[in-house]
């Protein structure tokens, strides 16, 4: 359901966007907030986003 049908304010939109910003100027990876911004925006479906999520290679954190 996208913000033009319910006309109501739909969380993470464009925080998603500013946040993957400031992300990508420090060069942090952000999986998840990544995967959001395109469920937020429709660009995938949840089980294609999971699927993402879930193939990604294991790696340590900084």
């Amino acid at each position: 359901m996208t913000m033009a049908e319910t006309r109501q304010t739909t969380e993470g939109v464009e925080s998603a966007e500013a946040i993957l910003d400031l992300a990508a100027a420090h060069d942090v990876e952000m999986p998840i907030t990544e995967i959001v911004s395109d469920l937020l925006h429709e660009k995938v479906t949840l089980d294609q986003a999971a699927a993402a999520l879930m193939q990604r290679p294991p790696k340590p954190e900084r």
